[in-house]
């Protein structure tokens, strides 16, 4: 079987069109989970702030940390 110069095209561009699919896609989720972690820790560092701010206690094995509000 002889492969025609048309042939071999068609075949390079279906591959090639699947490689960028596959290589868009997979960068695309990495920027998205990247996006999704550094949304976390902003939401994490403000909850933690907010938990300081209105008095939290912390408990460790050696002890206890209170944070107590202004009053």
């Amino acid at each position: 079987m002889k492969l025609t110069t048309k042939q071999i095209i068609i075949i390079a561009w279906i591959i090639l069109t699947i490689s960028l699919i596959v290589f868009c896609g997979y960068f695309g989720l990495e920027k998205a989970k990247d996006i999704s972690y550094k949304k976390g820790v902003l939401d994490g560092t403000n909850s933690a702030v907010q938990q300081i701010k209105s008095g939290v206690k912390v408990s460790f094995e050696d002890g206890v940390i209170m944070f107590v509000p202004n009053q």
